[in-house]
Formats: structure tokens, sequence, C-alpha cells
């Protein structure tokens, strides 16, 4: 028994160019009084939340800065990367410093960095010795060496701003340029940890954004696993 098979004709050119022509007088209506709605809905949806994004980092920041006088630097800096974000985000401002940073040697607990992007030391580590072993991987968060939003995650293989996105270990700022880079650690550190051994003595070893300028005026922060070890 035979089947026969129909098939379906391609729209002829003038179906084409009638389907066009109606998408286009659609995208070029015009529409002002949708265009007024559309626009007073956006600023009315940005002037109600504004209130509380300034309401919740106003409390992260009181929660920081009460676990900063408690000495939990781990937990101020987990509460400032949320900081960070949500700062970003809204484009809101909160006043208040980084919480400090203790020296971290050889032999101390694993820690989480925060890395901010907008300062040239990024995460203060101190002065280590050769043949330290500075050993990080990745946790969360994204940056960028330039602009407003934060789009890049450090540990992944392609990102927009390419190897300016990259974490280095380095050295503390040299007068008012980033210090030179140790190394940069490379991707896919969440999956397999990045180890770097120390050839000299380094007296200011910092985690920082790969951004070479003296322009530190970038979005984001980023949080890695630290560990110091020989």
């Amino acid at each position: 028994m035979k089947h026969s098979v129909t098939l379906s004709r391609p729209p002829s050119l003038t179906l084409i160019v009638l389907m066009f022509s109606v998408v286009a007088t659609l995208s070029n209506a015009d529409t002002p009084e949708f265009d007024r709605l559309r626009d007073s809905y956006k600023a009315a949806m940005e002037k109600a939340t504004k209130p509380l994004n300034q309401t919740y980092l106003e409390e992260l920041a009181k929660l920081r800065d009460m676990y900063t006088r408690a000495a939990k630097l781990e937990a101020a800096n987990t509460v400032q990367a949320e900081i960070d974000a949500i700062s970003s985000k809204a484009g809101i401002q909160v006043p208040g410093k980084q919480p400090p940073q203790a020296v971290i040697t050889a032999g101390a607990p694993e820690t989480q960095a925060v890395i901010p992007a907008n300062d040239v030391n990024g995460f203060k580590i101190g002065p280590l010795k050769k043949g330290d072993v500075i050993t990080l991987s990745y946790v969360g968060g994204k940056w960028k060496d330039h602009g407003k939003v934060p789009t890049d995650s450090p540990d992944a293989e392609f990102t927009e701003t390419g190897e300016k996105a990259r974490l280095v270990i380095g050295h503390g700022r040299y007068r008012t340029k980033p210090g030179p880079v140790l190394v940069t650690v490379p991707t896919r550190t969440a999956a397999k940890p990045f180890s770097y051994v120390l050839l000299e003595d380094v007296p200011n070893v910092v985690l920082r954004i790969n951004d070479d300028t003296d322009d530190y005026d970038n979005p984001g922060s980023v949080t890695y696993k630290l560990k110091i070890s020989r």
C-alpha cells in the first residue's frame, strides 16, 4: 500500500513581504500613551524598591560593623559581599568602610576572602615567605574592570572582558599604581583548587582584579576560599 506524502509549499514572496511589513508597522507604531504608561510603571517600581534596598543595605552595614567589632572577620566579609552585590545592582552607595582584614600566615585556618573590584589592593593577605603556598578556590561573585554592572566571573572560561576579568596574586599598591603581578589565577578553581608557591619573600601579598590602571572604579566583588600553607 502506497502512502502519499504532501509537501507543504514554501510561503510566497508576497506573503513574506507582507509579514515583514506588519512587524515593521507594529514596531514603528505611534504609541505615546503606551510609552508614557510604561515609563510611569518603571519609575514607580524604582521609587517603590529603592527605599527597601536602602533599608536592607543599612541593616547589612550594621551587621557588618557588629561582626567587625566582634573580630568575626570572615562573617563581616560575607556580609560585605552581599552589600557589594545589592549596591551595584541598585546603584546605591552605602557609607562605611570595608571590614578590616587580619594578616593571614602559613598554617592559619582556611578563610573566605571577599575581593572587591574597586580596591587596588583587593584583599590583603600580608607578608609571606619564600616557599609559602597560596591555595584558592572560587566560591562566587562577579565583577568587571570598568562600567557599572558586574558581569564576569573570574572562574569562567569565557568572559566579556577576557583576561581583565581574572583574579591575580600580586604585590600591594606601588606608589599610585597596582603592584606587580605574581601570577594570574586560572579558571575552574571551584572544581579544582589552584595552588601557587612563592618564589621569594613578599612583604605585601594581595588578591585583586587584573586591572593595571590607577583608576579603580570597578563594580562588584568575588569570593574565594583561601588557605596558606608550607
